[in-house]
């Protein structure tokens, strides 16, 4: 019995890894084949929309990120590749708070500017920012490498972490959920406009298709990520819906 469930932990263990390199280089190549349409679209011009800062720091994290980890996951374990592995987890609360700035900007530019929806949005997209917090702070001080693999010393109760999981989840679902309902709602009525130009048009056509597609395709990997764990299956998937 213990050792099959070794076995297991093993395999486990094997698939968070190839899945993990596997994520981080597809996330490399994607940044390596667009250099060239960054240097067109942003670097060619003087930096001083917030947007585009927004943009480049989300980017950035993300492709650095994925080098550290990809380079972690090759190198066997030690005391300074665990600790590495433990700070470079930071980038990841970096990550939160982009995206609920950018969610929050988005609905702020289509929804009027008013000032309600835009800040429930950025108050929801940062519950992981806060729940996870903690945590990483937990990691970095209490990981080490005990024969060869890295070890945290530190855990949460199974009733903390399924909190935790729930309440992060929950609100960025809720968050996806209100975001495609300002983005619908509102190109919507401007997409019906008769006398609305061919310029407005396209552009309402792009939020449609883009901001629709890519919300419904969080809103759907929130939802099934939070149903993976509460019934304690492939608790993997998370590596899909974070950087």
């Amino acid at each position: 019995m213990a050792s099959s469930q070794a076995a297991e932990e093993i395999a486990d263990s094997l698939f968070t890894n190839y899945a993990g390199v596997a994520i981080n280089v597809v996330v490399i190549y994607e940044h390596l084949t667009t250099s060239s349409m960054e240097v067109d679209v942003i670097w060619s011009r003087k930096l001083t929309s917030f947007t585009t800062i927004l943009f480049l720091v989300n980017r950035y994290n993300t492709v650095v990120n994925s080098l550290i980890s990809l380079v972690l996951l090759i190198l066997p374990a030690n005391g300074v590749v665990c600790y590495t592995g433990a700070i470079n987890t930071i980038s990841i609360l970096i990550s939160f708070i982009v995206w609920a700035t950018f969610s929050a900007f988005r609905v702020y530019s289509i929804n009027g500017r008013n000032m309600l929806l835009p800040v429930m949005v950025f108050i929801l997209g940062l519950v992981p920012f806060g729940t996870n917090l903690y945590l990483t702070a937990m990691q970095i001080l209490t990981t080490s490498a005990v024969e060869g693999i890295c070890m945290m010393e530190w855990n949460l109760s199974e009733t903390a972490d399924d909190i935790v999981a729930v309440t992060t989840r929950a609100s960025l679902i809720l968050s996806d959920i209100l975001i495609l309902y300002i983005t619908l709602s509102k190109t919507y009525s401007l997409y019906g406009s008769r006398g609305s130009s061919q310029v407005k048009s396209s552009l309402v056509k792009l939020l449609v298709r883009d901001g629709a597609f890519y919300f419904v395709s969080l809103l759907i990997l929130h939802c099934v990520q939070m149903t993976l764990w509460i019934k304690n299956e492939f608790q993997t998937f998370s590596l899909f819906t974070t950087p």
